[in-house]
């Protein structure tokens, strides 16, 4: 697949070529990748997911 075609299917176009590149590159293929971002986003994630349970644990009284 083309990275035009990626940019088309994910519906944004990268600003910049670099960018692009890192953002898809495993980091089993070189050294500049994406992994640092990754871990935060899986982080950010984990902390919205946490607050959201525990909205919900709050607000049920039949889980306690």
């Amino acid at each position: 697949m083309s990275l035009p075609s990626i940019e088309r299917a994910i519906g944004y176009v990268f600003s910049s070529r670099s960018i692009q590149d890192q953002a898809l590159t495993h980091r089993s293929f070189g050294a500049v990748h994406n992994e640092r971002l990754e871990f935060l986003g899986d982080s950010v994630l984990n902390c919205v997911i946490a607050q959201a349970l525990n909205r919900l644990r709050r607000r049920s009284p039949s889980i306690q």
